[in-house]
């Protein structure tokens, strides 16, 4: 797909769930417990950061949306210097609107090498590259974002990919139940990405949630409570999928395409 019309069908999409979901932390991601879990896993490893370099950090977030994770950021760490930038008007306009206090959000594409005119301590994607609907730009934008990082800093990457993504169908056919494809509006990464994107200064490191964090509650919301769901019973976002998250320890199997990601720029 050219660069145009993938264009015009992201820009489409996210206009939609500007209008749809304003300023809502659902606004990426209907599935609560993933939004809260991400957000955890990036203010975990900002404070791990923090505790190592013993400096108020310098944090871009790529692709920040309405600017949620944003504000979160800022609540906990009021002292960081924190840039967005987004690429959607409608979304950016939202993120403006919080007047978050030493915010600096920029209306850009991180596709562009000058999409951001400062370095940084950590960059931030937060299910962003799969946005991008053509492969070679899904590594551009890498290597442009990877640019920005200081030597030492910090990339936390939490996108979706395709190998758990086969795991998890697998799960389902066993249970007689229909693929779950990736949406429309995506290009999941896989493993050869990652093996290219090193050669660009970025090495992966163990981040302090495991990777595969969300695997235990996507085998309970995307196979388990849908094998035993009764015919008119409610979809999603339900008890029985609370109860299982609580019940089961996270982190088993390999069932979340979105996996948690960190790497240190050498």
């Amino acid at each position: 797909m050219n660069t145009k019309d993938y264009d015009d069908l992201i820009l489409g999409h996210y206009k939609k769930i500007a209008a749809n979901f304003k300023d809502l932390s659902t606004s990426s991601m209907e599935d609560r417990y993933v939004r809260e879990k991400e957000v955890e896993f990036i203010l975990t490893e900002l404070k791990r950061e923090y505790l190592l370099k013993q400096i108020e950090l310098k944090v871009l977030d790529v692709g920040c949306g309405n600017g949620y994770t944003l504000s979160e950021i800022k609540n906990h760490f009021p002292a960081f210097k924190l840039y967005g930038v987004e690429y959607t008007p409608e979304l950016f306009e939202i993120a403006v609107a919080r007047k978050l206090s030493e915010v600096e959000i920029f209306n850009r594409d991180a596709r562009q090498a000058d999409f951001f005119d400062d370095s940084v301590d950590v960059a931030i994607t937060e299910r962003v590259i799969i946005n991008i609907l053509n492969k070679k730009d899904q590594e551009t934008a890498i290597i442009n974002i990877a640019s920005k990082i200081k030597l030492g800093g910090l990339y936390i990457m939490i996108e979706s990919f395709k190998e758990p993504l086969v795991q998890l169908n697998l799960a389902r056919d066993e249970m007689s139940l229909t693929p779950i494809p990736e949406s429309y509006q995506n290009i999941y990464l896989n493993e050869f990405f990652v093996g290219r994107i090193k050669k660009y200064g970025l090495t992966e490191i163990t981040p302090v949630m495991p990777s595969n964090y969300l695997s235990s509650h996507f085998f309970n919301s995307r196979i388990i409570h849908n094998a035993i769901r009764p015919e008119g019973g409610k979809v999603k976002h339900t008890r029985f999928v609370s109860f299982l998250d609580q019940a089961f320890p996270p982190a088993i199997g390999n069932y979340s395409p979105i996996l948690f990601r960190i790497f240190r720029k050498v």
